[in-house]
C-alpha cells in the first residue's frame, strides 16, 4: 500500500461516524477534474506515508473512531488493498470504500470476504464518453457500477462539473443505470456531488 495521506478525523466522509481516511497514492484514470493531483499524477506526488505510522494510528484510536476511509487516487491498483482491508476489519473498523470502478474483480472479492460495509463507486460521465474524459475503459466501470447497486451498502456517485454535465447528460447517465439494473434502479443510489474549483489535474481541459 502507498499511502499518499492520512485524514485523522472526518465528520463527514462516512456520515453519522467518526472516521479516519486514509489516501492511497496513485490512480490509473486522469480526469481533468480531479483535486487531488497529488495522488494521481506522478510529477505531483505527495510523500509518502509509511504503512506502519499509518496501521499504528489507528490502532491506537480505536476507542474514539468508528470507520476508516479507503480513497484515492485508486485505492484497488494497490496490490495489498486486501491484505490491508482485513488489517482494518481485524482491528474492528467499518470500512468504506471509494473507487473509480476500474477493477471490478477486486470489488468482487472485498465483497465476497466482507471487507467493506459501504461501497462508493464514482460514475463520472456516460459510458460513451470515458475514454475521452478519463483515459479509461468504461466496460469494466459498468460492471462496478451494477455491483455497487446491488449491495446494500453501495452507492453511486458524480461530480457535477459546470460545462460537462448539463442537464442532458445527466439525464443520459441516469438512463444508463435504468438500463444496467433492469429498470430497477434504487432511489437514493446516486448522489451527485459539488464541484469544488483549485488545484485540479487538469484545469485547462474544463469548458469555462
Amino acid at each position: 500500500m502507498v499511502v499518499g495521506g492520512l485524514l485523522k478525523l472526518s465528520l463527514s466522509d462516512c456520515p453519522g461516524k467518526p472516521a479516519a481516511v486514509v489516501f492511497t497514492r496513485g490512480c490509473n484514470f486522469r480526469c481533468p477534474w480531479c483535486h487531488n493531483p497529488g495522488l494521481v499524477d506522478p510529477a505531483r506526488y505527495v510523500p509518502e506515508v509509511p504503512l506502519g505510522e499509518v496501521l499504528g494510528f489507528l490502532e491506537r484510536r480505536r476507542k474514539y473512531l468508528d470507520a476508516v476511509v479507503v480513497s484515492g487516487g485508486e485505492p484497488t491498483v494497490q496490490g495489498d488493498l486486501v491484505p490491508f482491508l482485513r488489517a482494518l476489519k481485524g482491528m474492528g473498523y467499518l470500512v468504506k470504500l471509494d473507487t473509480n470502478g476500474s477493477n471490478p474483480g477486486v470489488l468482487l472479492r472485498v465483497l465476497g470476504e466482507s471487507l467493506v460495509d459501504c461501497l462508493a463507486v464514482d460514475y463520472k460521465v456516460p459510458f460513451r464518453l470515458y475514454r475521452e474524459w478519463t483515459g479509461g475503459d468504461s466496460r469494466p466501470v459498468k460492471e462496478s457500477v451494477i455491483l455497487a447497486l446491488s449491495f446494500p451498502g453501495g452507492y453511486i456517485r458524480t461530480t457535477v462539473v459546470p460545462g460537462i454535465h448539463t442537464p442532458e447528460v445527466l439525464e443520459e447517465m441516469r438512463e444508463e443505470m435504468n438500463r444496467v439494473s433492469s429498470g430497477a434502479f434504487p432511489a437514493g443510489k446516486w448522489r451527485l456531488q459539488e464541484f469544488r474549483p483549485g488545484d485540479l489535474l487538469d484545469p485547462d481541459r474544463i469548458p469555462r
